[in-house]
């Protein structure tokens, strides 16, 4: 069964669950990089400057998963600690249908508004427009499978079992690298290369994440008629998620000015 974190010394449990979480971060930091990096070394400038203007508006879309991800580990944290497990089960599968639901509609929204967004909002320079639009929309076929990792993992963290993520994000991280290889430096995709490198390894965690919490922990095995739309509880994972989603936008917001100097400054290298 999941691991208590009621029972012995709480610094233990408190370092215990924190390091695989900063450790997680900072592989986070390494796997954003990846892509840059490999694609500048093999595709060139303009393929290195449209990669990293994709950056800004794709946080957006992945504040959004983290907000409500986040929303969701505090609810089934406070119900697994009160043992209930009947709603456990309930928040976890209601939520797990609306964070995917959610990335679908996420994904399509990304590719329909792509060049606009970086025409008229980032401002991205013409002579990286195409490569910067390519990039993003093969990314954002992705979404989905980021958005079912964010919702897997706070699921785990709520329950006390942080290594488990950390494991998910080094799995996807190094098969990102070795994939972003094939793609870019020997199948000469570039910049569309990179981007499904990092749709294949998001899919893959994705996968693994699904398994190992539904046969570690039985109390998440759910059968598909089990996925219910559950209002009441997604009002709840609301009220918990706005605050953690709106500090994520504002930040966008606020660093949306350097987002376009920095576009414009890629666009001139």
């Amino acid at each position: 069964m999941a691991k208590t974190m009621t029972e012995g010394a709480p610094w233990k449990h408190i370092l215990k669950f924190s390091l695989p979480v900063l450790a997680g971060s900072l592989l986070q930091q390494l796997y954003n990089t990846v892509d840059t990096i490999i694609v500048g070394r093999y595709s060139g400038e303009d393929a290195l400057s449209a990669v990293g203007t994709t950056g800004s508006f794709a946080f957006l879309f992945l504040a959004l998963a983290t907000g409500f991800s986040a929303g969701n580990g505090v609810v089934v944290a406070q119900q697994y600690g009160a043992k209930n497990n009947e709603r456990v089960r309930a928040n976890a599968s209601t939520c797990i249908l609306f964070l995917m639901i959610l990335g679908v509609i996420s994904a399509v929204i990304a590719c329909v508004t792509a060049t606009p967004a970086y025409t008229y909002l980032l401002n991205v320079d013409e002579s990286i427009i195409d490569l910067t639009v390519t990039y993003f929309r093969w990314y954002a076929i992705g979404l989905v499978f980021r958005f079912g990792c964010n919702i897997f993992s706070a699921i785990l963290r709520a329950v006390g079992d942080s290594a488990a993520t950390l494991y998910f994000l080094l799995i996807s991280s190094v098969l990102n690298i070795g994939l972003d290889m094939l793609f870019v430096a020997v199948f000469d995709w570039g910049v569309a290369g990179a981007a499904v490198a990092t749709d294949i390894s998001q899919a893959v965690s994705f996968v693994a994440a699904y398994f190992y919490m539904s046969k570690k922990y039985p109390i998440f095995r759910f059968r598909l008629n089990e996925y219910k739309w559950n209002r009441s509880l997604l009002s709840r994972l609301r009220s918990r998620s706005d605050f953690l989603y709106h500090c994520s936008l504002s930040s966008f917001h606020s660093d949306l000015p350097s987002f376009r100097e920095q576009s414009m400054i890629s666009a001139r290298l």
